[in-house]
């Protein structure tokens, strides 16, 4: 490439505005930076899971299958994390519609899964951490039937003008 041909491609970048700097820096700076914070919000919404299970066990004394455990940190994740609704998806994770588990022996994973998603949003939604995860807003959008309506101003001809002018000097 000619020396010539360099300083124009720089030329033509700068000239480019600032949006196409800005949008690099973004893609290069920010956006991995958002998405590690994003990865550690969902390992600490993980890990406060795990120990919210540790007590369950002990309370109850009841055994539970690891699909029931999985499920319920699934759930406690979703609800804290992905403003789930507390109920699970319409179809069970990848790990367990697997062909190799598509048995009548699978199906009672995948019902404990169920069972365990929903136990674990439950428990999410009772210790209040999706509150203290939601950004607050500071005021929330408006109505239609509440919008400020824009006035409209019409100018006044000129002829208009001169005409009501005369009037206005002469009144007290």
């Amino acid at each position: 490439m000619r020396p010539g041909s360099v300083l124009m491609l720089l030329v033509a970048l700068t000239q480019a505005g600032c949006s196409f700097v800005c949008y690099g820096m973004q893609n290069a700076i920010s956006a991995p930076y958002d998405a590690a914070q994003e990865c550690a919000f969902r390992c600490r919404v993980r890990h406060a899971a795990r120990a919210a299970w540790r007590q369950i066990p002990k309370e109850d004394g009841h055994e539970y299958s690891a699909a029931y455990v999985k499920g319920f940190e699934d759930g406690f994740v979703d609800y804290v994390d992905a403003a789930g609704t507390g109920e699970p998806p319409a179809i069970p994770p990848i790990h367990l519609r697997r062909t190799l588990l598509r048995s009548e022996e699978s199906q009672p994973s995948i019902e404990d899964w169920y069972a365990g998603f929903r136990h674990g949003a439950g428990v999410a939604r009772e210790s209040g951490l999706r509150e203290r995860a939601v950004l607050p807003v500071g005021l929330p959008p408006r109505a239609a039937s509440e919008a400020v309506s824009a006035q409209v101003v019409v100018p006044i001809p000129v002829e208009e003008q001169l005409r009501i002018a005369p009037k206005l000097k002469t009144s007290p």
